[in-house]
């Protein structure tokens, strides 16, 4: 059986599948874990930026880009 990868509170980059290909959607945080469906674990995500949340399975979920702040030399 899967368990879910994410916790509550994790910041997720949410995918969606347009026209057979991943499209980015953005970041949102992880405010429910639910039920397991098959071997796909589910979410409740919400967007930190708009009254938008949604149910997602974590095959389209992966964690955030981590971008460097590192000045280049």
């Amino acid at each position: 059986m899967a368990t879910h990868k994410f916790a509550l509170g994790d910041t997720v980059t949410v995918w969606a599948r347009r026209m057979g290909r991943p499209a980015w959607m953005g970041e949102y945080e992880v405010t429910r874990l639910l039920p397991v469906e098959g071997d796909d674990p589910r979410y409740w995500v919400k967007s930190p930026h708009e009254a938008v949340a949604i149910a997602v399975p974590e095959s389209l979920l992966s964690e955030p880009p981590r971008w460097s702040t590192r000045p280049l030399s």
